[in-house]
């Protein structure tokens, strides 16, 4: 699976949008949950009134209803009820999970997804066409980095760099090394090269999923012409559904 962080310009008339641009110094955290007819959203306000950005929301004609509800002291939610906006209603219909809430800040939200190849592109091809400005900005394997390795490869390679076995030059060789571990000096050795090869295994994979990023900036800058039918997560052909642009 990969990991990519987006960043979204959010298309003006999006109520979403207007809310974070009116107040800017607001950070705004974003999950939206589907309706028959309209969008249920729940907002975390920080660095400003959440009352404020309720108001600006309450005249857009696409929100139904803004009401503040508890807060902790650094952030208050706020229920609002209308249009999803594009970046919360595409990514559910394309069956991603994300990381976390998106966090939008003067119009900008910021959206951390994993997902399979074809479904990372799809998502980008469908925010293009919903008015929205897609830009990768991260991009990764998912997975723990400490998770590859051994709890003894792990508590080697940690000594290994604190006894400064990695400086250039070196400031301890493979005997010291055994020696201070109290290990035989052959299995040292072969126990940093396992760990070593996990970890440029990890390290060359991580660099696969980067074509990844020019196959979605090419489809998103060509997603408003004659844009290719997609597949929806029930597997069924979408290519002529209506996007949301609220």
């Amino acid at each position: 699976m990969t990991w990519v962080r987006f960043r979204l310009g959010l298309p003006s008339e999006s109520w979403l949008a207007e809310a974070s641009r009116t107040h800017p110094k607001a950070t705004i955290k974003a999950t939206g949950v589907r309706t028959e007819t309209t969008g249920a959203v729940l907002l975390r306000v920080a660095g400003t009134a959440a009352e404020h950005v309720a108001d600006t929301l309450r005249e857009h004609p696409a929100v139904e209803a803004a009401d503040p509800l508890d807060g902790d002291g650094s952030e208050t939610t706020v229920h609002v009820v209308g249009d999803l906006p594009p970046i919360l209603d595409v990514t559910r219909r394309t069956g991603l999970p994300t990381e976390s809430p998106a966090r939008i800040i003067e119009g900008v939200a910021t959206v951390e997804v994993i997902g399979d190849h074809d479904r990372l592109s799809l998502l980008g091809r469908r925010l293009a066409r919903a008015g929205v400005d897609v830009t990768v900005d991260a991009i990764g394997r998912d997975g723990d980095a400490t998770r590859l390795l051994t709890d003894t490869q792990r508590e080697l390679v940690h000594a290994a760099v604190e006894a400064g076995y990695y400086h250039t030059p070196r400031r301890c060789t493979l005997t010291e090394l055994a020696e201070r571990q109290g290990i035989a000096k052959s299995t040292c050795s072969e126990t940093l090269q396992r760990a070593e090869e996990r970890l440029m295994s990890r390290f060359v994979d991580e660099a696969v999923p980067r074509s990844l990023l020019a196959e979605i900036d090419a489809e998103t800058a060509g997603a408003g012409e004659d844009a290719p039918a997609d597949v929806d997560s029930g597997g069924r052909r979408s290519g002529d559904e209506r996007e949301v642009t609220a």
